[in-house]
């Protein structure tokens, strides 16, 4: 795998982007139903230098219950997930769920 991978979907409802970027997931969009498995399939593929999974989620502007399925599954399977500056809307989702107790969260400088 090159440090630099990159797969797409474009779906009518739900456009999303994940990308490897050096030791982290990038993923952008809107995240539910209809691509949760391209979701958990990059989320095997992401590489784990540390030994944490690092997911940037700066660019997530839609992320439902079904998407964060995705993660609770890979959590379960007994990786370690970083959840690197995670968008209001995906902060907001993770203190609902209290999965901000469950996952590392790297929030951004507020400046």
């Amino acid at each position: 795998m090159s440090t630099f991978e990159k797969f797409s979907t474009e779906i009518e409802t739900s456009p999303c982007t994940l990308e490897f970027n050096g030791s982290q997931l990038v993923v952008r969009g809107e995240f539910d139903m209809s691509n949760e498995y391209e979701l958990a399939a990059a989320l095997e593929m992401a590489p784990r230098p540390s030994g944490a999974t690092v997911v940037d989620m700066s660019g997530v502007s839609f992320m439902d219950s079904s998407a964060l399925h995705a993660f609770v599954r890979f959590h379960t399977e007994g990786n370690v997930l970083v959840v690197h500056h995670p968008s209001p809307s995906v902060v907001r989702l993770l203190e609902l769920t209290s999965l901000d107790r469950v996952f590392s969260i790297e929030l951004a400088d507020p400046r």
